[in-house]
């Protein structure tokens, strides 16, 4: 069932695609859609195709095509995202998609390939600041973490600027200044040893 008390960012929507137990009778699984605090939207039910998926699975951009065209095909969700996607739009903000998955065997499935129509185009869902893609696995078992005792914490800061970001992705480097301040700040916490 989708989750109800998630609420929005002011600047996106969350869009909840919740896939269920599968039908008895083969490879089909109950789909719901839903924006929280919005709409919720008729369920749906999505064939996976898992033999096609397997033979494409050394081709990620087929692979995510071929996954998004049997999610977001109009026997399944995609008339229903394509006018949550515009509504969202219209308003100028972001739509935030979380996958949750509810059947074990999903987990198998390559989802962070998948491409979603746009524009006419089929392109990878969480490529863009527009559409953040998180996939959702409920824990069969929870135990509260023990508390972190061991002094000096230890964090591990990773700082990824490329060379090619402008020309292959139109994003700016991250300027020496932006790491340096980050680098000043972490090495002001007591307590805290980093490795950059």
């Amino acid at each position: 069932m989708i989750n109800q008390q998630i609420g929005p960012r002011e600047d996106y929507s969350n869009l909840q695609i919740v896939l269920s137990k599968p039908n008895p009778s083969g490879k089909s699984y109950q789909v719901q859609m839903g924006i929280t605090g919005w709409r919720y939207f008729d369920p749906a039910i999505l064939r996976l195709k898992t033999t096609e998926l397997l033979a494409q699975s050394a081709d990620p951009a087929t692979y995510g095509q071929s996954l998004g065209k049997m999610l977001f095909s109009e026997q399944c969700i995609g008339y229903a995202y394509s006018e949550a996607l515009a509504a969202v739009q219209a308003r100028g903000d972001g739509l935030r998609v979380q996958l949750i998955l509810e059947a074990p065997e999903l987990l198998e499935i390559l989802w962070e390939r998948i491409y979603h129509p746009i524009e006419g185009k089929w392109l990878p869902l969480g490529s863009s600041a527009i559409t953040p893609f998180s996939r959702f696995i409920r824990s069969q078992q929870w135990q509260r973490p023990s508390a972190v005792t061991i002094r000096p914490l230890r964090m591990l800061v990773i700082i990824a600027s490329p060379t090619n970001l402008e020309s292959d992705f139109q994003l700016h480097p991250i300027a020496l200044e932006e790491r340096q301040k980050l680098r000043s700040l972490l090495d002001q916490i007591p307590g805290l040893s980093v490795t950059y």
